[in-house]
């Protein structure tokens, strides 16, 4: 930026400008000098007012496009190692590159958020959908006693109480476990497709069928208990 505040031109501009201004310099002090050598010393300082233009920071790419590695993986809230697979995976942007550092834009990095939270809140309404299902509860009566403030009552309660208790071993079961990918083990997902599947120890019936009540529950508990060696295998 100039010292009147007004954006440095172009750099075709300055170079067009220098140019100008070379000339009139050679002219002023260089007239005795030989054409050949004139042009030189022309081409030469153009070479370096480009090298200096290039390098200079108003004419680097705008910080405001790109994110570096690690920016990146803070705004994901994942690992490096993950962006640059994303990279590779191309579904990350590469903005430019610098020695052995590498950035990314910053609207591929937004994009990909924006995918991933749409995903997760798609996920988180078709994860209380199923849950209703699986209590019996019709999602009309569970908003109507959301809005009231009340709880389920009956059959629908003590299936959503067996469920809480049976998420607490599925999550218990994870967190004990040593397996690779057992921190990231998602136990809520993992019990409902779990728990709607027939089971041969339940003689072919679905854990759902059993948790509305309490001797129920106690059955599909043990039954989830003896999975801890491979419930998430």
């Amino acid at each position: 930026m100039s010292t009147d505040g007004k954006m440095a031109p172009p750099v075709t501009d300055a170079v067009q400008l220098s140019r100008v201004r070379t000339e009139e310099l050679l002219t002023r002090v260089g007239a005795g000098l030989p054409p050949d050598v004139r042009r030189e010393l022309a081409v030469g300082l153009e070479a370096i007012l480009v090298d200096a233009i290039n390098q200079f920071s108003s004419h680097r790419p705008d910080t405001n496009d790109f994110l570096s590695i690690a920016e990146a993986a803070t705004q994901l809230f994942v690992s490096r190692p993950h962006i640059s697979k994303l990279l590779e995976q191309g579904k990350l942007e590469l903005h430019h590159e610098s020695g052995s550092d590498r950035f990314i834009t910053k609207a591929s990095v937004l994009d990909y958020r924006a995918a991933l939270d749409a995903a997760a809140d798609a996920y988180q309404a078709s994860a209380a959908a199923r849950f209703l299902t699986i209590i019996g509860v019709p999602e009309a009566t569970a908003e109507k006693k959301a809005a009231a403030g009340e709880l389920v009552s009956g059959a629908g309660g003590q299936a959503a109480i067996g469920m809480i208790k049976l998420l607490g071993i599925a999550q218990g079961i994870a967190a004990d476990s040593t397996a690779p990918g057992a921190n990231d083990f998602d136990s809520a997902r993992w019990l409902g497709e779990w728990i709607e599947r027939p089971q041969p120890a339940l003689g072919g019936r679905k854990p759902s069928e059993l948790i509305d009540t309490p001797a129920g529950v106690d059955v599909v508990a043990r039954l989830l208990g003896s999975l801890e060696s491979g419930a998430y295998q």
